[in-house]
Order: structure tokens, then sequence, then C-alpha cells
């Protein structure tokens, strides 16, 4: 660490250098600081070591250069552990009378959760040609409906999945209004980042996500049988940093300088949530 990170930074000139590393490692935490390096987020029980259950800090290295030309960006702030969750999930989700929609995997009050279905790249690719909004960390994206079912393809044939993706769908009608998945799924110890885009912007309020959010919370920590999921918000996007917060995700910190917006260097928001957590907030 005391070599390779000063190499990174002063020598491969990076903006931004993290290491990832397991908490408690004192030998480890005295050097990060002995460089100069900071504590970007913590992600709480993130790994499974000799039985037991540790958090995972990342630290990051900034090049003085870059905070002399762009100031020093935010620190990384963790939320309270105890915490209120505004709209946790219910206990039990709705019995259905007779058959569930087609395909279904999880079934809530207003949406469900299937499987993205070839035909549905061309739905996502004609309202990728329609949004509005340009927080994206890449602009609006634009998308080919061939290479949406191509990519969704290869993710159904992953075995085991790396990335569990879902179309959003509505109950009253089936139509997809959006998709969300489980991506970067690690099996050993038992984690994963959650996603979500809502494509149709009319049900980007309402709690259409929320609701769908607990659909893929409940798939991942009761299906599944993860410990933990995180999700990263890019700092421009406030609506889906406020939707974690809402969900009961806790602020696990803040990464900076991990891209370019409106002409300006910003960084991104970093979330974590506990299956226990998640489980103790239903109501």
């Amino acid at each position: 660490v005391g070599l390779l990170i000063p190499y990174l930074v002063m020598e491969r000139d990076m903006m931004v250098a993290w290491l990832d590393t397991a908490a408690g490692e004192p030998a480890v935490e005295a050097t990060a600081a002995e460089i100069g390096m900071r504590k970007a987020f913590r992600w709480r029980e993130a790994l499974c070591l000799e039985g037991r259950r540790r958090d995972l800090v990342c630290y990051e290295a900034l090049h003085p250069a870059w905070i002399a030309r762009l100031g020093m960006p935010p620190e990384g702030v963790e939320g309270p552990v105890e915490r209120e969750v505004r709209s946790p999930a219910p206990r039990a989700f709705p019995i259905l009378e007779g058959d569930p929609p087609l395909n279904a995997m999880m079934v809530g009050e207003r949406v469900y959760l299937r499987a993205v279905e070839e035909e549905d790249a061309q739905v996502f690719a004609d309202w990728s040609r329609r949004e509005t909004e340009t927080f994206f960390d890449n602009g609006r994206p634009l998308r080919s409906p061939i290479a949406t079912a191509a990519l969704h393809r290869d993710l159904a044939e992953d075995d085991p999945p790396e990335w569990v993706r879902f179309a959003i769908c509505l109950r009253e009608n089936d139509e997809v209004i959006g998709a969300n998945g489980i991506d970067d799924i690690d099996w050993v110890h038992r984690r994963a980042e959650t996603e979500t885009e809502i494509i149709r912007p009319e049900y980007r309020v309402g709690g259409y996500g929320t609701e769908a959010k607990h659909l893929l919370l409940s798939y991942a920590f009761e299906r599944l049988g993860l410990h933990m999921v995180r999700s990263f918000v890019w700092e421009p996007n406030t609506r889906s940093a406020a939707a974690l917060r809402k969900q009961g995700y806790r602020d696990a910190g803040y990464g900076a300088w991990t891209g370019l917006k409106h002409g300006e260097f910003v960084g991104e928001y970093v979330f974590d949530l506990l299956a226990s957590e998640w489980q103790a907030a239903r109501r």
C-alpha cells in the first residue's frame, strides 16, 4: 500500500486511487493515514472472513495538483445506524386471487417483477429516445434494441448469475415501466449492488420505484439469501439518493471525482443496507 498508492497517484497521474480493505487492520489503516489517504466510505458486514462478518472500508488518495486546481472535494459522511425508514416494505406482499401475472417472479400491490424478455428491448430503446432528464452520468442513454436484447440474453446464460435483472411491470395492464436488478453478486460474501431505472417519467413519482425496490430486496434477501446490498448514486441524481434513503438505505460515504457533469468533476454517494435492517423495518 505504501508503495503502490503513491506510484499510482504521483507517477501514473491518477486523479484518485482507491483502496478497499477489511476494517480493523491497524497496519493498513496506519499506512493509509501516513501516505495521506482518507476514508471514502464503509460498507457494514460486507465481508465474511474466518467465519465472522467484517466491514469493508474504502480509502481514497487524491492527487495534490487536482486538489489545488479544484479544491478539496466533500468527505464521505456516514449516516446513523439507527435511522427512520420512511417507506418500509409490507410485512407480507398481497395474496393473489387467481393466476399471477405471466412469468411474474415477485408481485406487489401495483407492480410486479418478471424476467426481461426479448421484446422488452424495443420498449427500453423507444423510451430512451423520449428521455427528458439529463442527470445520468453519461447523459441520456440512447439504446439499441439489438444490443439491449443481447445483453439480457448473456445475463440469462450466466450460471451462477453475476447480475439478475427484472422488468418492472404494472399489474393493471402488464406494461413495462422500468427495470431493476441485483448486480456484482458475490456468492461467497453474500453481498451485491442494487440498481433501478424507471423508463416512464410519469411513474417516477407515486412510489412505484419504491414498491419495485422492496420486491427486489425481498428477492435478494429471502430468495438469494444475501446478507447486505449496496448502491451508488451519481452526485447530480438527487432524486435517486432521496429514494434510497426513503427505502431504508444508510449513507455509507462518498467517492470523489468519479466523473464529469456540466464541465465539472463530481463524485457519487454510496449507500448500504443489511438484510436484518430491512426485515426489522417491515410493517
